[in-house]
Order: structure tokens, then sequence, then C-alpha cells
């Protein structure tokens, strides 16, 4: 995965993760917590972290630091987003 370092790879790698672990906690707040937190933003925004190891992993431990500008970005987009469409 970290041999051919490119932005775009990053990017996508990050976006994937963060629909899946998006989803992941949407579905189980959904599901579970809603009636247990009254304000699950925070909880969403924790989703963003393994994106973020994933950029800390690829940028300081294999030196993919294009990969990890690609993952940053999808972090920024996939935040900025949850806060566009979900905050009220």
């Amino acid at each position: 995965m970290f041999k051919n370092d490119s932005f775009i790879k990053g990017f996508l790698l990050g976006l994937a993760l963060n629909a899946v672990t998006f989803g992941i906690v949407w579905g189980l707040v959904e599901k579970v917590g809603v009636a247990l937190i009254k304000d699950p933003t925070k909880l969403y925004l924790l989703a963003a972290i393994p994106a973020i190891l994933l950029m800390w992993y690829g940028m300081k431990k294999k030196g993919c630091v294009k990969m990890g500008m690609g993952t940053l970005l999808s972090v920024i987009v996939a935040v900025g987003l949850f806060f566009v469409l979900c905050v009220k």
C-alpha cells in the first residue's frame, strides 16, 4: 500500500476510511445511542480519528508525504461536510 506515494491514493483511501467509520458511528448512534446521548455531535467527530492515524502513520513512519496530504484533505472534506449537512 505504501510503495507508490500518491496524493490521489491517499485522498481516496482516507475518504473511504472516513465513510466507513462515519457510517459505523452513525449506525451505532441511531440504533443504540439516541436514548443515551442527547447531543451526539462530538461522537461523530471522533470518527475521523482512524483517518488521522492513517495520515500520521503514512507520513511519519513510512515517509509517504503525498499520501498523508491526500488523507489530510479527505479528513478536512469529511469534517466540513459533516458540519454543513448535519450540524443545525
